[in-house]
């Protein structure tokens, strides 16, 4: 997309790139004095409004996040001065108040990012309840003609970016075995593996790294999981014996970046061959990582959802393969890590239309854009993308019958499919000039305003669902014992692990990753049914009632779990508006012990990093109960609790990062060199510095363990 307003033109058509339109506004000198610092020497040579694009724009899942943005603009006069007034966005106030700036670079002239040198004023006049706007001046280069300025909400990485970099680390670290039980081994003993776990909706990766060292490396090698790694040219990554898996994730939001580079700096710390704690975490553990778990909704520029208007961070208890594949990936690894085996889908997941149909809209501006059309692509695998319409999805209710081979008999199922083929959200609800917003859109993580508690699930307490290692299955619960909630149940795990090899090779075709016709259980009804087979079904375990027997015996009973399973950490990574700093979510237990050891790993990182604050930790329960308002889904669906649910894992978190800054700045001891260990830190800052790419990388947390 391209918008020529004058002499500027600026543009958005590339990765994760956001601009709706822009409007170029008549000088007013009198209105446009540099009222921040009381001189009238700056007076802009050109003034634009913009708007930037909701989430899904166009399309009938459009829902109400507009807080990224990102876009360049050329041409204009040399070393002009350029007024720029972002007029829709999510009211962010409380951020933009705390001295939040948009970054700024200059290609080819300054292409490394840094923030606008002016002071950034928010417009509330004017503007739509429950949004704001925001006004800034940026210097135009000297060459206006061949440099282009791109402008973005923070700290770009796109989705590109990231294939890209894996890329550079593959030619590194990746050592091919094509289809071989032979490891070639790099002399660090770095065990690296990439590999493609599932595509998302829009045919993107969704990559895999596995990350370890050749110790304890058996000759087995990892399953093949049900519904995914579509291309199978190699084998998985070997399994190891006694090592236990750490599994990161970041990017389920797209917009919140800064745990790209928190990711990042991990990714590097790991691939450290002399570090001496990283030659030790390679030994102890297995790392399982997914730099970006959703990598449609970072290619399309969308602040918070997937392309079907989706919070993936609410669905991890019931994912379905085809709606949501890379969050269906995350709990099948998570649960494989746990267990040491495939484990049955033992819940339904509908399955629904995937290409929504485009529909014209039209934005505050009053203009109309144009109907989004989908246009096949030719599978080019150097982009790293196959669209949805080339790789033999149904598009209808229609089609998946005739993909099923289903008779016309199946007349009830027609009437069903129709009735239950509505669009994701009322037509109502989409935006429109003449339509007010929704509520209040401010929908990071722990918003409290974005969440209303559910006082029916209140007193689910997680914790309480634990592992009986009985062989004989003594004291199984009745069904009136068993909790309402809808959750996976938990098996006695068997111990193993995963770990890695070599990269693998983009085939021409993709496979479909739905289930085989003749391996499904029922075709009466648009949904893909569990599969049961006995010596997989999951066996429910007692619920302890801490009134009736006491907390030791929660503490005890998940002790036991984890000392079985295969899986020690779980983090998942977000960025943060509202709160300052660097913190951690974590789960609620009603055991101080339990609490205690939960707490553990966020005081280490208070004691171990400048910019991690452990007075804005959370581990309320209330935290792990709430829903979100627009969307009425509630934070048990989320990566951190889901997990404690499924596994009974301690270790479940959800990193935060503020985008802007933090409130304090700890105090660290100096390690002597003699220990191996060059810390590289400053010691004498004592204000929280702005947020830079590299400060997040600085936050690895996981030596900590």
């Amino acid at each position: 997309m391209e918008i020529t307003c004058g002499p500027l033109t600026f543009t958005a058509n590339f990765d994760s790139g956001n601009l709706n339109n822009v409007e170029l506004l008549e000088p007013n000198v009198e209105g446009t004095s540099d009222s921040l610092h009381g001189n009238y020497s700056n007076i802009p040579d050109y003034e634009v409004n913009i708007w930037t694009k909701p989430d899904c724009f166009g399309t009938k899942y459009q829902n109400g996040n507009r807080t990224w943005f990102y876009f360049g603009v050329n041409g204009g006069k040399s070393n002009g001065i350029i007024k720029m007034n972002i007029l829709n966005l999510n009211k962010q106030i409380k951020l933009f108040e705390q001295g939040m700036q948009p970054v700024v670079c200059c290609i080819p002239d300054r292409p490394k990012w840094e923030r606008i040198k002016d002071r950034v004023q928010i417009i509330e006049q004017g503007i739509k309840e429950h949004s704001c706007g925001i006004t800034f001046r940026q210097k135009l280069p000297v060459d206006t003609l061949n440099s282009t300025i791109f402008v973005a909400f923070t700290y770009p990485f796109s989705y590109l970016n990231m294939c890209d970099w894996l890329n550079n680390v593959d030619s590194v670290y990746a050592v091919p075995s094509p289809m071989s039980d032979q490891l070639l081994l790099l002399p660090s003993d770095i065990y690296y593996r990439r590999e493609c776990v599932c595509l998302s909706i829009e045919g993107r990766r969704v990559d895999l790294l596995t990350i370890t060292s050749a110790h304890g490396q058996l000759s087995d090698h990892e399953d093949y999981l049900y519904n995914l790694f579509p291309y199978r040219t190699q084998p998985r990554p070997h399994k190891f014996h006694k090592k236990k898996v750490i599994f990161l994730s970041s990017r389920v939001h797209p917009g919140e970046v800064p745990a790209q580079f928190v990711m990042n700096g991990l990714i590097k710390f790991l691939l450290e061959e002399r570090d001496p704690r990283a030659v030790m975490l390679r030994r102890l553990f297995v790392f399982k990582l997914i730099p970006i778990v959703n990598p449609d909704g970072v290619h399309n520029g969308h602040y918070r959802t997937d392309p079907r208007g989706v919070n993936l961070n609410r669905v991890y208890l019931k994912p379905s393969p085809i709606l949501h594949p890379s969050i269906y990936a995350a709990r099948k690894l998570v649960l494989y890590a746990h267990f040491g085996h495939d484990t049955p889908d033992n819940y339904d997941y509908e399955v629904e239309p995937l290409a929504p149909e485009p529909e014209s809209f039209q934005e505050e501006s009053g203009e109309v854009v144009s109907d989004l059309a989908h246009q096949p692509c030719s599978g080019d695998s150097e982009n790293n993308r196959l669209c949805v319409g080339c790789i033999g999805f149904p598009s209808t209710a229609k089609d998946m019958m005739e993909s099923e081979n289903l008779t016309e008999n199946d007349d009830t199922l027609l009437n069903k499919l129709d009735e239950e083929n509505l669009p994701f959200l009322a037509e109502e609800e989409l935006v429109h000039s003449d339509v007010p917003d929704e509520g209040h859109q401010c929908t990071f993580e722990s918003c409290d305003e974005d969440s209303i508690i559910d006082y029916h699930d209140v007193k689910r307490i997680c914790s309480r669902l634990v592992v009986s290692t009985s062989p004989n299955n003594e004291d199984l619960p009745s069904n009136e014992d068993l909790p309402s909630m809808s959750h996976s149940t938990i098996a006695t795990p068997s111990t193993s692990s995963s770990a890695s090899g070599s990269s693998t090779t983009l085939p021409t075709f993709l496979p479909r990753i739905l289930t085989p016709a003749s391996n499904r259980p029922s075709r009466s009804l648009m949904k893909m049914s569990r599969q049961e087979s006995p010596e997989m079904i999951p066996k429910l375990l007692p619920v302890l009632k801490a009134s009736k027997r006491g907390h030791e015996h929660e503490h005890s009973i998940l002790k036991s779990t984890e000392m079985e399973s295969g899986l020690f950490l779980y983090i998942d990574m977000h960025g943060h508006a509202t709160k300052r700093g660097i913190f951690m979510y974590g789960n609620h237990f009603n055991d101080i012990s339990v609490q205690t050891e939960c707490m553990l790993l966020p005081r280490l990182m208070s004691l171990n990093c400048q910019h991690f604050d452990f007075a804005a930790c959370n581990f309320t329960e209330r935290l792990m109960n709430l829903k979100d308002r627009r969307d009425g889904l509630s934070r048990e669906g989320s990566g951190r609790v889901a997990v404690l649910k499924l596994t009974g894992l301690i270790r479940s978190y959800t990193l935060e990062c503020n985008y802007n800054t933090g409130r304090l700045v700890n105090h660290l001891i100096t390690r002597p060199e003699s220990l191996g260990i060059s810390d590289h830190q400053p010691q004498s800052q004592h204000h929280p510095p702005k947020f830079t790419p590299e400060l997040y990388e600085s936050v690895r947390f996981i030596w900590l363990i």
